[in-house]
């Protein structure tokens, strides 16, 4: 997991090929416009604009993924974004790998977490389980764009 602000994320260009694109794209784009939902970039990129309200931590739950990495960028709002490596973790699975969502799901825990504000991104690999939605102090909404590229 790489957590930074997104004026650096050319920083980190040559970790895979389609991050000089992903780049590229937030660069030009104003991700607010998107609709909610999913918006194809290219056959291995595309982008899930996600709207709601945080939640208190056992209403939350880690997910990891198979084929895909995850650069999360909060747009408004603020939330807590837990983090464990995948091959550190005992959580227990509470929904198997869904090959057509391409996720799976565990249970939540108290981990180590960062406060995710406007301007900052996480790269999430799949070696990165990730629970996100948490709330700070109190619900708060949130307008996020997840880009996800096939690794």
């Amino acid at each position: 997991m790489i957590v930074d602000r997104l004026e650096n994320l050319s920083l980190y260009a040559r970790l895979h090929p389609a991050m000089p694109r992903i780049i590229a794209l937030l660069q030009t784009g104003n991700l607010l416009s998107l609709p909610v939902g999913k918006t194809v970039i290219d056959a291995e990129t595309f982008i899930l604009r996600d709207s709601y309200e945080t939640k208190p931590l056992p209403e939350c739950f880690f997910e990891g993924h198979l084929r895909y990495a995850d650069v999360q960028i909060v747009l408004e709002g603020t939330e807590l974004i837990g983090y464990l490596p995948k091959s550190q973790s005992h959580l227990r699975v509470t929904a198997p790998y869904n090959p057509e969502k391409e996720v799976e799901k565990y249970e939540p825990a108290e981990t180590s977490h960062i406060l995710m504000v406007p301007g900052m991104f996480a790269l999430l690999l799949p070696e990165d389980l990730h629970l996100t939605k948490r709330m700070v102090q109190q619900p708060s909404h949130v307008e996020k764009a997840i880009v996800k590229f096939q690794l």
